[in-house]
């Protein structure tokens, strides 16, 4: 159940699937996507290693189609040695 002051927001994942043509359903009618107002975007790169662990990324807050803020940030793999 959604509090009072809760927002629902629509979360979007871009994948890439490997589909072989003979195992699409091109028959399915598909629903149109409508573009929310406000999106915020995350992309981040992580070690291919089993950790995983986050090397970089970046982000981008989108309101009506007009950038409003972006930014990279990083992990601790990328963060000078000290002593």
């Amino acid at each position: 159940m959604l509090r009072p002051d809760s927002t629902s927001l629509v979360v979007a994942v871009r994948v890439y699937p490997s589909l072989k043509d003979e195992e699409a359903d091109f028959d399915k009618p598909r629903r149109a996507w409508k573009r929310p107002n406000a999106m915020f975007v995350v992309d981040t790169e992580t070690r291919t290693d089993r950790t995983q662990r986050l090397t970089f990324g970046s982000y981008r807050f989108i309101v009506d189609g007009c950038c409003v803020t972006e930014n990279l940030f990083y992990g601790d793999i990328c963060q000078p040695k000290t002593g």
